[in-house]
């Protein structure tokens, strides 16, 4: 087996430094663009913007732009080692732990955690208590060998993954991770698909460009849109799809003008039975007459 030709793709934090890119590709392997879209990828594996509580599952995710291809974990520190897996405060570390590879050169993908305690135990629990200015690699290359793990290589299982960067779809959490993730090598176009995630809210969020998703808990295939606006994707709302030309809708001004005679009509009545109350208590108001004495007020009525 041929050596692959990529470079570590790790984000995490140690026991003083807080969450960073610690592992980076070089620029001359993977643009600074592509880099961001990645990064962005790998935090939304770990739920690090939401950070409600800890992930109850490891979440795998290939993802596959132009001539790289993004694979590796999100999941507790502490899946991947005992030692060295929280911070200063004592709170549990999450984190994404990926190679990222050229596409010319991969073969198989380690579809196996062992690997990953492995590149734990040889890379991050050495910098666990290092400095800021030494907690940041880049540009480093995979230095284990993937054939003494477990592997998969492209094979297509039908299971017709979504490649329209437009929209996500999630998947039936029936589907096997590892058939998942063998159908994504063998895609031709550009893809992603991610595992375990907790709410499909988080699937569909259109910052992190998960073309496919399984959601834990969701058992049909379901699809979300976006629309482009101004460059950025953005959710689809449903009411762009209803006509705003009042050509194709002309009962529309009808049924406001409906709507407007009534408010109109009953505005009208209301001032009616208001001026009659009013010329019914008029009638019935007492005049005040002062007595002889001037010390007390006596009443009589109009006379009709």
């Amino acid at each position: 087996m041929k050596r692959m030709k990529a470079q570590y793709f790790i984000y995490t934090r140690n026991s003083e430094n807080d969450y960073k890119l610690v592992f980076s590709p070089s620029d001359d392997f993977c643009s600074p663009e592509r880099r961001k879209f990645f990064l962005m990828q790998a935090r939304g594996s770990i739920n690090i913007d939401i950070y409600p509580s800890d992930l109850k599952t490891p979440r795998w995710l290939f993802s596959r732009q132009g001539n790289l291809t993004l694979f590796g974990v999100g999941l507790m520190n502490s899946a991947l080692s005992a030692e060295c897996n929280t911070d200063y405060t004592g709170t549990p570390v999450r984190g994404f732990f990926g190679i990222l590879l050229d596409n010319t050169s991969i073969e198989c993908i380690p579809f196996d955690l062992d690997f990953f305690k492995e590149i734990y135990a040889k890379h991050i629990i050495s910098l666990w208590y290092a400095p800021k200015d030494e907690f940041k690699k880049k540009g480093a290359w995979v230095d284990i060998e993937f054939e003494q793990f477990n592997t998969i290589k492209a094979t297509s299982f039908n299971l017709s993954l979504n490649t329209d960067s437009n929209k996500s779809a999630i998947l039936n959490n029936s589907v096997k991770e590892n058939e998942l993730m063998a159908e994504a090598m063998a895609t031709m176009n550009d893809v992603s698909v991610i595992t375990g995630l907790e709410d499909k809210l988080h699937a569909y969020d259109s910052k992190y460009h998960y073309m496919n998703a399984i959601v834990i808990g969701i058992n049909i295939h379901e699809e979300h849109i976006y629309k482009k606006e101004g460059g950025v994707i953005l959710p689809k709302n449903p009411e762009d799809d209803q006509p705003k030309d009042n050509k194709e809708n002309p009962y529309k001004p009808k049924k406001e003008l409906r709507l407007k005679l009534i408010i109109a009509i009953g505005i009208v009545v209301a001032i009616i039975v208001f001026i009659i109350l009013m010329n019914g208590k008029t009638a019935t108001t007492p005049i005040l007459q002062n007595s002889n004495s001037g010390d007390s007020i006596q009443k009589s009525q109009v006379q009709k």
